[in-house]
């Protein structure tokens, strides 16, 4: 049985080019770009904490990219901070978690620390 899925992507520079399909990408290929440009995208991902006041809300987004005529090819989990996105490798996505665990965590109780000095009336 042949799963593989195929698409035809109108290309600026190349015309018209089918490409195999990775079964995670839901990205429409539906207008016309260079053929560098093209890429597979998976479905975003919501990294949710949840707050007292607003139930759970996202902290970040995260989707399965990959750019297959791009000098890098490799796939890369794309983190949306802040309104950027940020092409990460699977090593560079265990530093970023890493990262919000020890930094973000330190700095929120450092930030809980202060508001309670506030509280005490200083």
């Amino acid at each position: 049985m042949n799963t593989r899925r195929t698409v035809t992507v109108q290309t600026i520079d190349r015309g018209p080019v089918t490409i195999e399909e990775p079964p995670w990408c839901i990205a429409a290929h539906d207008r016309p770009e260079f053929l560098v440009d093209v890429w597979h995208e998976g479905e975003e991902v919501p990294l949710l904490v949840a707050t007292p006041c607003h139930g759970r809300v996202p902290l970040l987004t995260a989707t399965v990219v990959q750019k297959p005529f791009a000098t890098d090819a490799a796939v890369h989990l794309a983190v949306d901070i802040d309104g950027d996105a940020h092409e990460l490798s699977s090593v560079q996505v265990r530093a970023l978690a890493n990262e919000l665990v020890t930094l973000g965590a330190d700095a929120l109780q450092r930030l809980a620390d202060r508001v309670e000095s506030f509280e005490g009336g200083a």
